[in-house]
Protein backbone atom coordinates (compact mmCIF):
# COMPACT_ATOMS: atom_id res chain seq x y z
CA UNK A 1 0.00 0.00 0.00
CA UNK A 2 2.71 2.43 0.91
CA UNK A 3 3.84 1.90 -3.10
CA UNK A 4 0.51 2.74 -4.26
CA UNK A 5 0.82 5.98 -1.85
CA UNK A 6 3.91 7.15 -3.72
CA UNK A 7 2.38 7.14 -6.81
CA UNK A 8 -0.75 8.35 -5.65
CA UNK A 9 -0.98 10.35 -2.59
CA UNK A 10 -4.81 10.36 -3.01
CA UNK A 11 -5.10 6.86 -3.27
CA UNK A 12 -7.78 6.54 -0.18
CA UNK A 13 -8.49 3.01 -0.48
CA UNK A 14 -4.98 1.91 0.31
CA UNK A 15 -4.38 4.80 2.64
CA UNK A 16 -7.35 2.50 4.77
CA UNK A 17 -6.35 -0.16 4.35
CA UNK A 18 -2.72 0.51 5.64
CA UNK A 19 -3.87 2.59 8.54
CA UNK A 20 -6.03 -0.74 9.19
CA UNK A 21 -3.08 -3.17 9.52
CA UNK A 22 -0.78 -0.24 11.79
CA UNK A 23 -4.23 -0.59 13.95
CA UNK A 24 -3.88 -4.29 13.92
CA UNK A 25 -0.21 -3.99 14.57
CA UNK A 26 -0.68 -1.25 16.86
CA UNK A 27 1.77 1.02 15.66
CA UNK A 28 0.22 4.30 17.00
CA UNK A 29 2.16 7.08 15.68
CA UNK A 30 1.33 5.77 11.80
CA UNK A 31 -1.79 4.76 12.50
CA UNK A 32 -2.52 8.56 13.51
CA UNK A 33 -0.68 9.72 10.80
CA UNK A 34 -2.65 7.98 8.35
CA UNK A 35 -5.66 8.97 9.55
CA UNK A 36 -4.70 12.63 9.81
CA UNK A 37 -4.24 12.43 6.12
CA UNK A 38 -7.73 10.67 5.45
CA UNK A 39 -9.04 13.58 7.22
CA UNK A 40 -7.35 15.90 4.20
CA UNK A 41 -8.57 13.90 1.64
CA UNK A 42 -12.15 14.16 2.85
CA UNK A 43 -11.63 17.65 3.74
CA UNK A 44 -10.36 18.46 -0.01
CA UNK A 45 -13.64 16.34 -1.30
CA UNK A 46 -15.78 18.13 0.57
CA UNK A 47 -14.91 21.67 -0.64
CA UNK A 48 -16.27 20.10 -4.22
CA UNK A 49 -19.24 18.60 -2.55
CA UNK A 50 -20.15 20.31 0.85
CA UNK A 51 -23.21 18.04 1.50
CA UNK A 52 -22.06 14.68 0.96
CA UNK A 53 -23.28 12.61 3.48
CA UNK A 54 -21.28 9.57 3.27
CA UNK A 55 -17.85 12.13 3.14
CA UNK A 56 -19.50 13.74 6.51
CA UNK A 57 -19.75 10.61 8.01
CA UNK A 58 -16.47 9.16 7.34
CA UNK A 59 -14.87 12.03 8.17
CA UNK A 60 -16.78 12.44 11.34
CA UNK A 61 -16.10 8.88 12.37
CA UNK A 62 -11.93 9.67 11.85
CA UNK A 63 -12.29 12.57 14.00
CA UNK A 64 -14.06 11.06 17.10
CA UNK A 65 -10.67 8.14 16.90
CA UNK A 66 -8.54 10.87 16.99
CA UNK A 67 -10.78 12.35 19.66
CA UNK A 68 -11.46 15.82 18.02
CA UNK A 69 -15.26 14.99 19.32
CA UNK A 70 -16.52 18.55 18.55
CA UNK A 71 -15.54 17.83 14.82
CA UNK A 72 -16.57 14.79 14.93
CA UNK A 73 -19.66 15.48 16.69
CA UNK A 74 -20.46 18.55 14.03
CA UNK A 75 -20.05 15.81 10.78
CA UNK A 76 -21.98 13.41 11.80
CA UNK A 77 -24.64 15.77 13.33
CA UNK A 78 -24.33 17.43 9.73
CA UNK A 79 -24.84 14.46 7.89
CA UNK A 80 -27.79 13.40 10.08
CA UNK A 81 -29.61 17.10 9.10
CA UNK A 82 -28.95 16.37 5.31
CA UNK A 83 -30.12 12.65 5.54
CA UNK A 84 -32.63 11.92 8.79
CA UNK A 85 -32.81 8.45 7.73
CA UNK A 86 -28.71 7.70 8.00
CA UNK A 87 -28.87 4.83 10.44
CA UNK A 88 -25.15 4.23 10.45
CA UNK A 89 -24.86 8.02 11.35
CA UNK A 90 -26.77 8.04 14.25
CA UNK A 91 -25.29 5.22 15.80
CA UNK A 92 -21.91 6.50 15.79
CA UNK A 93 -23.07 9.51 16.81
CA UNK A 94 -25.00 7.79 19.79
CA UNK A 95 -21.51 5.76 20.64
CA UNK A 96 -19.58 9.07 20.64
CA UNK A 97 -22.41 11.03 22.95
CA UNK A 98 -22.44 7.86 25.38
CA UNK A 99 -18.62 8.23 26.67
CA UNK A 100 -19.45 11.95 27.79
CA UNK A 101 -21.53 11.94 31.16
CA UNK A 102 -24.73 11.76 32.06
CA UNK A 103 -26.39 14.19 30.40
CA UNK A 104 -24.93 13.16 27.02
CA UNK A 105 -25.52 9.23 27.54
CA UNK A 106 -29.20 10.30 27.96
CA UNK A 107 -29.21 11.84 24.83
CA UNK A 108 -27.75 8.27 23.31
CA UNK A 109 -29.84 6.90 24.16
CA UNK A 110 -32.40 8.65 22.39
CA UNK A 111 -30.56 8.41 19.81
CA UNK A 112 -30.56 4.66 19.59
CA UNK A 113 -34.03 4.49 20.46
CA UNK A 114 -34.96 6.44 17.11
CA UNK A 115 -32.33 4.19 15.04
CA UNK A 116 -34.79 1.28 16.75
CA UNK A 117 -37.85 3.36 15.61
CA UNK A 118 -36.66 2.45 12.25
CA UNK A 119 -34.89 -0.91 12.57
CA UNK A 120 -36.18 -2.49 15.69
CA UNK A 121 -33.20 -4.99 15.27
CA UNK A 122 -30.38 -3.16 15.06
CA UNK A 123 -28.10 -5.59 17.44
CA UNK A 124 -25.72 -2.20 17.47
CA UNK A 125 -28.14 -0.34 18.92
CA UNK A 126 -29.46 -2.70 21.15
CA UNK A 127 -26.13 -3.48 22.77
CA UNK A 128 -24.71 0.19 23.04
CA UNK A 129 -28.12 0.75 24.42
CA UNK A 130 -27.16 -2.59 27.18
CA UNK A 131 -24.23 -0.32 28.05
CA UNK A 132 -24.97 3.01 29.24
CA UNK A 133 -27.92 1.28 31.03
CA UNK A 134 -24.96 -0.66 32.53
CA UNK A 135 -22.76 2.28 32.88
CA UNK A 136 -26.09 4.06 34.74
CA UNK A 137 -26.00 1.15 37.12
CA UNK A 138 -29.46 0.33 35.60
CA UNK A 139 -28.94 -3.76 35.69
CA UNK A 140 -32.73 -4.60 34.87
CA UNK A 141 -32.64 -2.54 31.65
CA UNK A 142 -29.25 -3.43 30.41
CA UNK A 143 -30.15 -6.98 31.29
CA UNK A 144 -33.11 -6.20 28.74
CA UNK A 145 -31.39 -4.80 25.68
CA UNK A 146 -28.46 -6.96 26.26
CA UNK A 147 -30.89 -10.21 25.50
CA UNK A 148 -32.59 -8.22 22.63
CA UNK A 149 -28.95 -7.85 21.05
CA UNK A 150 -28.88 -11.80 21.65
CA UNK A 151 -32.10 -12.48 19.83
CA UNK A 152 -30.84 -10.65 16.98
CA UNK A 153 -28.01 -13.52 16.36
CA UNK A 154 -26.31 -10.01 14.75
CA UNK A 155 -22.75 -8.90 14.87
CA UNK A 156 -22.97 -7.94 18.64
CA UNK A 157 -24.07 -11.37 19.66
CA UNK A 158 -20.92 -12.36 21.11
CA UNK A 159 -20.08 -9.10 23.10
CA UNK A 160 -23.58 -8.57 24.19
CA UNK A 161 -22.86 -12.39 25.70
CA UNK A 162 -19.83 -10.95 27.24
CA UNK A 163 -21.49 -8.12 28.66
CA UNK A 164 -24.40 -9.87 30.33
CA UNK A 165 -22.21 -12.53 31.75
CA UNK A 166 -20.54 -9.59 33.78
CA UNK A 167 -23.93 -8.14 35.07
CA UNK A 168 -24.56 -11.05 36.19
CA UNK A 169 -21.48 -11.65 38.03
CA UNK A 170 -21.79 -8.36 39.54
CA UNK A 171 -24.93 -9.13 40.87
CA UNK A 172 -23.54 -12.97 42.11
CA UNK A 173 -25.91 -14.43 39.53
CA UNK A 174 -23.45 -17.17 38.71
CA UNK A 175 -24.82 -19.78 37.16
CA UNK A 176 -26.38 -17.33 34.72
CA UNK A 177 -22.89 -15.92 34.04
CA UNK A 178 -21.81 -19.28 33.32
CA UNK A 179 -24.50 -19.90 30.61
CA UNK A 180 -23.44 -16.64 29.25
CA UNK A 181 -19.68 -17.57 28.99
CA UNK A 182 -20.86 -21.16 27.54
CA UNK A 183 -22.43 -19.16 24.71
CA UNK A 184 -19.66 -16.72 24.25
CA UNK A 185 -17.12 -19.09 24.07
CA UNK A 186 -18.56 -20.41 20.77
CA UNK A 187 -16.90 -17.24 19.62
CA UNK A 188 -14.07 -19.06 16.70
CA UNK A 189 -12.11 -15.95 18.69
CA UNK A 190 -11.48 -16.34 22.31
CA UNK A 191 -8.66 -16.07 24.07
CA UNK A 192 -6.69 -18.81 27.04
CA UNK A 193 -7.96 -16.04 29.66
CA UNK A 194 -11.71 -16.43 28.53
CA UNK A 195 -11.38 -19.97 29.78
CA UNK A 196 -9.69 -18.97 32.73
CA UNK A 197 -12.66 -16.52 33.85
CA UNK A 198 -14.87 -19.31 33.38
CA UNK A 199 -13.03 -21.85 35.38
CA UNK A 200 -13.12 -18.90 38.01
CA UNK A 201 -16.83 -18.72 37.63
CA UNK A 202 -16.78 -22.77 38.07
CA UNK A 203 -15.08 -22.40 41.21
CA UNK A 204 -17.16 -20.25 42.90
CA UNK A 205 -20.04 -22.17 42.44
CA UNK A 206 -18.10 -24.95 43.95
CA UNK A 207 -17.69 -27.36 40.53
CA UNK A 208 -13.91 -28.17 40.88
CA UNK A 209 -14.37 -30.70 37.78
CA UNK A 210 -15.17 -28.71 35.74
CA UNK A 211 -12.87 -25.92 36.91
CA UNK A 212 -10.35 -28.21 35.80
CA UNK A 213 -12.03 -28.68 32.61
CA UNK A 214 -11.50 -25.14 31.80
CA UNK A 215 -8.34 -23.85 32.89
CA UNK A 216 -7.08 -27.51 30.83
CA UNK A 217 -8.09 -26.21 27.72
CA UNK A 218 -6.82 -22.40 28.48
CA UNK A 219 -3.53 -24.10 28.90
CA UNK A 220 -3.96 -26.18 25.63
CA UNK A 221 -4.54 -22.61 23.85
CA UNK A 222 -1.70 -20.89 25.99
CA UNK A 223 0.83 -22.76 27.50
CA UNK A 224 3.63 -20.31 28.50
CA UNK A 225 1.00 -18.56 31.34
CA UNK A 226 2.44 -19.92 34.70
CA UNK A 227 -0.10 -18.88 36.77
CA UNK A 228 -2.59 -20.99 34.93
CA UNK A 229 -0.37 -23.87 36.12
CA UNK A 230 -0.53 -22.70 39.75
CA UNK A 231 -4.07 -22.32 39.62
CA UNK A 232 -4.43 -25.48 38.54
CA UNK A 233 -2.39 -27.08 41.00
CA UNK A 234 -4.66 -25.48 43.46
CA UNK A 235 -7.56 -27.15 41.99
CA UNK A 236 -6.05 -30.68 41.98
CA UNK A 237 -4.76 -30.64 45.35
CA UNK A 238 -8.38 -29.60 45.96
CA UNK A 239 -9.51 -32.68 44.73
CA UNK A 240 -6.72 -34.58 46.50
CA UNK A 241 -5.01 -35.57 43.51
CA UNK A 242 -1.93 -34.52 45.07
CA UNK A 243 0.19 -36.27 42.06
CA UNK A 244 -1.48 -33.72 39.64
CA UNK A 245 -0.72 -31.20 42.00
CA UNK A 246 3.10 -31.62 42.38
CA UNK A 247 2.73 -31.81 38.11
CA UNK A 248 1.31 -28.39 37.62
CA UNK A 249 3.41 -26.94 40.10
CA UNK A 250 6.39 -28.45 38.43
CA UNK A 251 5.01 -27.27 34.71
CA UNK A 252 4.94 -23.60 36.29
CA UNK A 253 8.29 -23.97 37.65
CA UNK A 254 9.80 -24.86 34.46
CA UNK A 255 8.04 -21.78 33.01
CA UNK A 256 10.13 -19.73 35.28
CA UNK A 257 13.04 -21.43 37.25
CA UNK A 258 13.64 -18.14 39.65
CA UNK A 259 10.36 -18.70 41.22
CA UNK A 260 11.05 -19.39 44.99
CA UNK A 261 7.42 -19.91 46.29
CA UNK A 262 6.22 -22.52 43.67
CA UNK A 263 9.60 -24.12 44.83
CA UNK A 264 8.73 -23.75 48.11
CA UNK A 265 5.38 -25.16 47.15
CA UNK A 266 6.64 -27.90 45.75
CA UNK A 267 8.88 -28.97 48.62
CA UNK A 268 5.65 -28.90 51.18
CA UNK A 269 3.96 -31.18 49.28
CA UNK A 270 6.58 -33.89 49.28
CA UNK A 271 7.46 -33.12 52.71
CA UNK A 272 4.22 -33.97 53.77
CA UNK A 273 4.18 -36.89 52.25
CA UNK A 274 1.19 -36.41 49.74
CA UNK A 275 2.91 -37.79 47.04
CA UNK A 276 4.64 -41.03 46.90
Amino acid sequence: FSKALEQNPDDLESLIKRSDIYSEIDEKKNFKKDLELQVKIYTRKLVEDPDNTELLFKRGKIFCTLNRKKKGTADLEKAIELNPNFVDAYIELGYLKSFQGKEESDKALEIFKKVLSTEPNNSQALYQMGIIYSKQDNLEKSIEYFKRSIQTNGDYLYPAYRALRLIYVKLGQFDQAITCFKEFLRNPNCLASDYQRLSDLYVKVGNIDEAIFYLNTAIAIDGKDQFSYFDLSKLYEKTGNFEKALEKINNAISIEHRTSFLTQKAKMLLRLGRIK
